[in-house]
């Protein structure tokens, strides 16, 4: 390589990092940048759903409203559980309807440890692919056991994105 074509190149390298440290945006020459004009109506959205069980309380449930007139698209639930000691998460899940049938998906959790409060701790996080139609909205539901003492907070993260109805 002549010593002209070396330190073009070298000067090249050394403006793009210099954007790339800086914040901006580098392009190089011959790239061009792409737009999904399949999926115009795509937009994303994060919610976190409460399924709070009281004392005596072993199963419960909750419900997020999400944009009207949206189709959602669920790509990743987890879900944070903390439960008086001894006890364990035995269903967590998040329910969609497609076409008038409704249906629950499980997420299997798992016992971390116990915090300094003494409570029991589960997590769960899994990739999915759920689709609810519009105007549905998510619910979710929890179950605990082998008893139902003392007060349990089970809360879903849930993310995805919406998609405008053909």
């Amino acid at each position: 390589m002549s010593d002209r074509k070396r330190i073009s190149s070298g000067w090249a390298v050394a403006i793009v990092l210099a954007v790339l440290l800086l914040g901006g945006t580098a392009v190089a020459a011959g790239v061009q940048l792409m737009k999904n004009v399949d999926e115009p109506g795509r937009h994303p959205f994060s919610v976190q759903v409460s399924c709070d069980l009281a004392d005596t309380v072993a199963f419960g449930g909750g419900s997020t409203a999400l944009p009207a007139g949206k189709r959602i698209v669920v790509d990743y639930v987890s879900v944070r559980a903390t439960l008086p000691s001894g006890q364990k998460l035995l269903r967590a899940d998040v329910s969609t309807t497609v076409a008038g049938n409704t249906q629950p998906y499980a997420v299997v959790p798992t016992f971390t440890g116990t915090d300094t409060s003494g409570n029991d701790v589960y997590v769960a996080g899994q990739q999915v692919t759920l689709y609810d139609d519009p105007n549905n909205g998510l619910n979710v539901g929890c179950t605990r056991g082998p008893t139902a003492s003392g007060a349990a907070n089970i809360t879903f993260f849930i993310n995805g994105h919406t998609l405008s109805p053909r």
